[in-house]
């Protein structure tokens, strides 16, 4: 594989310093394989994203690093509470901003609302049978974030484990390429 790769890197230069026709020829000839490298490297670069869950409906998003975070965006953050089930603590999330700094949380039973429109219900266990709390009620304070995915099992603000997330944990803000579902 090593002698293959070498080889090939001196006929790509020679094929670049002959003009953008034997260029324009090769990328055409294997536009496939120069795909699969440039989804490759983008992916190492961790600014193209893939959700393989049902959490939210979206399979592919480009990560913006730095982004003002605003009620609505779809975020990636990085989960800091406690191990439970197949949850790891550093693990990377995608979900929805649903609650702001100076918003409320209120908590009915199980039922989660924020600013008194409800987000969800909160389940009493995981799939796997762990017992699960609701979130804190209050106000959320500065540099805190109420996060939902859409679907029921999501885990995301409404259980105290994951709670309200801290403008640190944060990744970047995710822009789903392509429609819900899929591309």
């Amino acid at each position: 594989m090593r002698a293959t790769l070498a080889a090939a890197v001196p006929r790509w230069r020679h094929r670049v310093q002959r003009g953008f026709a034997p260029l324009a020829a090769e990328l055409r000839q294997r536009w496939g394989l120069h795909l699969i490298i440039a989804v490759v490297v983008a992916a190492s670069y961790q600014h193209l994203l893939f959700n393989l869950t049902p959490s939210l409906p979206y399979v592919l998003a480009v990560l913006e690093r730095g982004a003002t975070v605003k009620r609505g965006d779809l975020i990636v953050f990085r989960f800091q509470g406690g191990e439970i089930g197949p949850y790891l603590k550093g693990q990377w999330f995608f979900k929805r901003v649903v609650g702001l700094p100076g918003d409320t949380v209120r908590v009915e039973g199980q039922n989660v609302f924020v600013n008194a429109t409800p987000v969800g219900f909160a389940k009493p266990r995981t799939r796997t049978g762990e017992p699960l709390d609701p979130i804190a009620p209050g106000p959320i304070p500065a540099g805190r974030y109420y996060v939902q995915g859409t679907h029921p099992d999501s885990f995301d603000s409404r259980y105290r484990v994951n709670g309200l997330i801290r403008a640190e944990q944060i990744v970047g803000v995710a822009h789903a390429v392509g429609r819900p579902g899929g591309y």
